[in-house]
């Protein structure tokens, strides 16, 4: 706690361990005036350690400088020499500074000095360099970080969690989110097979309710985090077919599945807006290399409904219903590529906001989960009325095609709309529309449900087994 670093920006370091009684000159050999000491960090994990961005423009010499002591400052070493392994000059390679020798040194990027350079505080060793040109991270190389950072100069890195945020000079402040992957790199690359990384843990937020008029895209505005869990995995350059990513829940049955031969939602009626305040459906990609993955923390929409309200949120409009959400608790990723599988493990954690119980989650799952069972029944049957109505179109039966419609309803744009039932009567995709209501109801909120949400539940369930019932009758008819 009295171990204090200072730098200058006529390059000299001094140290304090004594809380500034007395101070020591622990500059690095050869490191000459004009030599800007833009920043120093101290190590989280030994007492001795700092790391020292280096600023030489003003030299003339704009190649990254990020200097570091395991000591004290009695021995440093050139912990930077170059940032991309093509651009490498040979002069650069072997420099002893204080008696070490570079961890890196195979060339130099024109224009990246470094201004900032942090230390991650949970793997050690781990650094980020914020440079003139962009950011970038250790390893065997050093590697951008940029993805859709401006290419503008990096004031500062600050690592908060799981997240880096950088100050940039005059493009406002930026944030990447979930760090786990570069924690866990290590040797996943090249050759490597396929690699699942353990995610970091989730918290059960909803999407933004905020259903005000959005801003137009081209009003600038800041992006919160992906809603849900943030999977990363690595594909190999020699994988080729299908891949799929399965949840599980903890009594080991499946909660959703994702295939990379999944195509995007269609639905038939489009919405009333534009497709700008829409979500960018997720696929799942794959191509060699790294990918990233977002489970938005529900089951599958229901096969039945897919329409949209008026009421939008900017980039987050999804179709009703939507799936339920899952219970705050352990789950299991698993990636499954060339017939091999890869899991891990997933903790989902509750909103910290909401005083919602255990118990209130569970209640509020299980009438959900048996609205959406029965919503994928009603919608099976409705498919399997609409295909046994187009075999009578070859095969004409009109009264059992009437009871059929009858039965189901007609679906939106039919002509047969009016002719279908009476505005009172009981058909299938009615009772859908009614279920439909019912999950965003019980879905509303962290809350266990209401008794009128319940007996809601139980007519509506009880009208959609008389019908299910008929419906086996008249489909088996020939």
């Amino acid at each position: 706690s009295n171990v204090i670093w200072t730098g200058s920006d006529t390059g000299m370091i001094h140290l304090t361990r004594d809380g500034g009684k007395t101070w020591n000159d622990v500059t690095p050999p050869g490191l000459s005036d004009w030599s800007k000491i833009s920043l120093i960090d101290a190590g989280h994990f030994d007492a001795g350690t700092a790391y020292a961005a280096v600023d030489r423009h003003r030299l003339d010499d704009t190649a990254p400088h990020i200097y570091g002591t395991h000591d004290f400052g009695k021995n440093w070493k050139q912990m930077i020499a170059c940032l991309l392994p093509n651009e490498c000059s040979p002069d650069r390679v072997g420099r002893n500074v204080g008696g070490s020798v570079n961890m890196l040194s195979r060339g130099t990027v024109a224009n990246a000095y470094v201004r900032a350079v942090r230390e991650d505080p949970v793997r050690k060793g781990l650094l980020f360099a914020g440079t003139e040109r962009g950011v970038y991270f250790s390893g065997n190389i050093w590697n951008s970080l940029q993805l859709n950072l401006p290419a503008t100069p990096i004031q500062d890195l600050v690592i908060k969690n799981n997240d880096l945020i950088v100050a940039t000079h005059g493009r406002s402040f930026w944030v990447l989110d979930d760090l786990s992957p570069l924690r866990l790199l290590s040797n996943v690359g090249g050759r490597e097979p396929e690699h699942l990384f353990k995610p970091a843990g989730a918290v059960r937020l909803r999407k933004s309710v905020n259903n005000d008029t959005p801003l137009p895209p081209e009003e600038p505005q800041g992006d919160n985090p992906p809603a849900g869990a943030t999977i990363y995995y690595w594909i190999s350059p020699n994988s080729t077919g299908e891949i799929l990513l399965d949840v599980i829940d903890q009594s080991g049955e499946l909660v959703r599945r994702y295939s990379s031969n999944d195509k995007p939602r269609t639905l038939r009626t489009p919405p009333a807006f534009p497709n700008y305040w829409l979500p960018k459906p997720e696929i799942l990609s794959a191509e060699p290399g790294m990918h990233r993955f977002v489970w938005d923390l529900r089951y599958a929409p229901p096969a039945v409904g897919g329409g949209y309200a008026m009421a939008v949120a900017n980039k987050q409009t999804e179709s009703q219903p939507q799936g339920p959400l899952v219970v705050p608790g352990s789950y299991r990723v698993r990636l499954t590529v060339g017939g091999q599988s890869y899991e891990q493990t997933l903790e989902v954690g509750p909103d910290p906001r909401v005083k919602a119980s255990a118990q209130d989650y569970a209640q509020q799952f299980a009438l959900a989960k048996r609205v959406y069972d029965a919503l994928q029944q009603a919608g099976e049957t409705i498919h399997e009325i609409d295909r046994r109505r187009a075999e009578l179109k070859q095969q004409p039966n009109p009264e059992l095609d009437r009871k059929l419609l009858a039965l189901a309803g007609a679906a939106r744009g039919e002509e047969e709309e009016d002719a279908a039932a009476a505005p009172t009567s009981i058909t299938l995709r009615r009772v859908s529309a009614s279920l439909a209501h019912l999950l965003g109801v019980v879905e509303s909120a962290d809350a266990p449900p209401t008794r009128q949400a319940g007996d809601a539940a139980d007519e509506a369930l009880q009208q959609l087994n008389e019908l299910l019932a008929k419906a086996r009758e008249l489909v088996a008819l020939k």
